[in-house]
């Protein structure tokens, strides 16, 4: 009887989360990565003897102040560089497997570094509550309407590829690296006589920071950068109303007419 009651009371204490977060690879490259930064996670960052591996903190975020510091297990199985918002992370032992925790002037971070066949070569964190902050100041382009439609993909050069394609049944977006030349967007449409090359029509666009407004929507993009080409596809096209605010944002715009 005492064994049956042990057992129960056993059975109703409560077990300990384990939070242990994977970085996930970008839809071209599973060596570059990204995780959402919460206080609570440990990141397993995944390493190879021979690899260089990159962490990239937040704009203006450095390991320097009266509270800043970082610490590793095993510091003899490293070589470790840091400047400004980056760390530079490459194994020499044989079996260097580890943690590594640092602070900087603005947070807190918990690494678990394990050695992997697919080692992370860049490791980017990204932080909802300033992207939330920022959405609201300036609200994202190709939101009019309450639809959106984010299945896209992608066949060609991927040197050219927007980081994120979306749009709202009006406005098409596409995100790209800034610091990449822009590349020029056409739309397709069919073609009786070449139906693989199609009909090219360039687009009309604005540019949002580094989002590229199309001032329409398309079953078929191709992208142009010289001699590199890329398409676009998405087979989930809805088309949306008139858009009476006149704008990409759903804010009002307001006209002086002179009066």
């Amino acid at each position: 009887m005492k064994k049956t009651l042990f057992a129960v009371a056993c059975g109703m204490m409560p077990f300990a989360s384990h939070a242990l977060v994977q970085p996930q690879g970008t839809a071209y490259d599973r060596h570059i990565q990204t995780v959402t930064y919460n206080p609570d996670n440990v990141v397993n960052v995944n390493i190879n003897q021979g690899t260089v591996t990159q962490i990239q903190l937040g704009k203006n975020e450095v390991i320097k102040g009266q509270n800043a510091g970082m610490g590793i297990g095993d510091p003899e199985a490293w070589d470790i560089a840091v400047r400004g918002n980056n760390i530079w992370l490459r194994p020499k032992a044989d079996k260097p497997d580890t943690n590594l925790s640092f602070s900087t002037n603005k947070r807190t971070y918990i690494l678990r570094l394990v050695t992997s066949r697919y080692p992370a070569y860049l490791v980017k964190y990204t932080y909802p509550q300033d992207e939330t902050t920022k959405t609201a100041k300036n609200p994202l382009p190709c939101r009019t309407t309450g639809i959106l439609n984010t299945s896209y993909y992608m066949r060609g050069d991927k040197m050219i590829a927007p980081m994120h394609v979306w749009d709202d049944g009006r406005f098409t977006c596409m995100r790209f690296e800034g610091t990449n030349s822009l590349p020029v967007v056409y739309s397709v449409s069919p073609d009786k006589k070449d139906a693989e090359r199609g009909i090219e029509h360039i687009t009309n666009t604005h540019m949002a920071e580094d989002v590229m407004v199309i001032h329409q929507v398309s079953p078929l993009y191709r992208v142009r950068l010289g001699d590199q080409v890329l398409d676009i596809k998405t087979d989930k096209l809805r088309y949306a109303g008139y858009n009476y605010t006149g704008t990409t944002n759903n804010l009002v715009r307001k006209v002086d007419n002179g009066n």
